[in-house]
């Protein structure tokens, strides 16, 4: 085997020699055939070259050539990130993961509502791209009118923004909506309680429209309980015990006064109040199905039929990253936009 893996290794040295960056590699079943050998000696082969940083794999895509050129090395990413968002999660770990395979320079920056610090890190580290996660564009408006007078590229990651000059990468918030209004329709739901935090964020009321269009449309109603309406205070995107505190009474309290056949959450991160109320208000044996934009980042077992969207992050941090090599080329600004995919009903 060993000597097999040798010639595999050999051979695939030989395509990255003469092989540019992100140049796709044979794949592992074509390099089976090739040389007669398992698909153990050939993955063997791939995780060596790749543990030498000579290639890098992208899921369900295959293997690519990394050959950092001397602008890639001085690319450099400032990524600002909110202070509470997990370093560790899909959204961060997803773009991270896409600028190494380009061999860019990531520079993370957890914005603190400072402003002048902001401008002060981006003019001290001259980064070529601002890629801003998930920003709050109602409350970062001007910041964000501030960053497209400096020379850098602006990109948005999972937020649009209504300016041709800023390019984004986002999820298709109200076509999300649509798409859950749809599948709700199917199992003959038509009065729908939908929950947020804040529906001034924009993937609240966003994926509200969306579903109200649908639903209303086919002659049913959505009812909105709102964060806000109960605690003023709470504009920041927390779900802390106290704002769940808050929207289990709301819910329960909807839920008591009239036959909802749907619940309906704007975000991953509430799920487990909303199951919460449902489970502890509703009668054995009620038909009520519980939908969610996000899968919940710990799934738990749940009595109640689900409909639930998951976002395609990986594949829209690919496109962001590409979308920096070709704004570094000379491209102009794109407005991408991606659909989630129903992963449960």
């Amino acid at each position: 085997m060993a000597i097999l893996q040798d010639k595999v290794m050999n051979h695939l040295l030989a395509l990255i020699d003469q092989s540019p960056h992100d140049t796709p590699l044979p794949s592992q079943n074509e390099l089976r055939q090739e040389f007669a050998c398992s698909t153990m000696t050939v993955r063997k082969a791939l995780e060596k070259l790749e543990e030498r940083g000579l290639i890098y794999r992208i899921q369900g895509k295959g293997c690519f050539v990394r050959r950092p050129d001397s602008a890639a090395k001085h690319v450099r990413i400032f990524l600002i990130i909110s202070p509470r968002v997990d370093l560790q999660g899909t959204f961060v770990s997803s773009l991270v993961e896409a600028s190494r395979n380009h061999s860019y320079h990531t520079l993370f920056y957890c914005y603190d509502d400072n402003e002048d610090t902001l401008f002060y890190e981006i003019d001290r580290l001259e980064p070529q791209v601002v890629l801003w996660l998930a920003p709050s564009v109602f409350k970062y408006g001007k910041t964000l009118q501030k960053l497209l007078a400096r020379p850098q590229h602006v990109i948005l990651f999972n937020r649009e923004y209504d300016n041709p000059a800023v390019s984004y990468v986002s999820g298709d918030f109200a076509a999300d909506g649509r798409a859950m209004g749809k599948k709700l329709l199917e199992k003959s739901v038509k009065n729908v309680l939908y929950v947020s935090f804040n529906m001034k964020f924009m993937f609240s009321h966003l994926r509200a429209a969306g579903l109200s269009e649908v639903i209303t449309q086919a002659g049913g109603k959505v009812t909105v309980i709102d964060g806000c309406d109960f605690d003023k205070t709470e504009h920041n995107g927390q779900v802390d015990r106290r704002m769940e505190q808050l929207l289990y009474n709301a819910i329960v309290k909807e839920l008591q006064k009239k036959q909802y056949s749907a619940v309906v959450g704007a975000q991953g991160r509430l799920w487990p109040v909303i199951q919460k109320a449902c489970g502890d208000c509703c009668a054995d044996g009620q038909k009520l199905y519980l939908g969610n934009f996000n899968a919940p980042e710990s799934p738990v077992p749940c009595d109640f039929p689900l409909v639930v969207t998951e976002q395609p992050i990986a594949e829209m941090a690919d496109a962001a990253i590409e979308l920096i090599a070709r704004l570094l080329n000379g491209g102009k600004p794109e407005q991408l936009l991606f659909h989630s995919q129903i992963i449960a009903g």
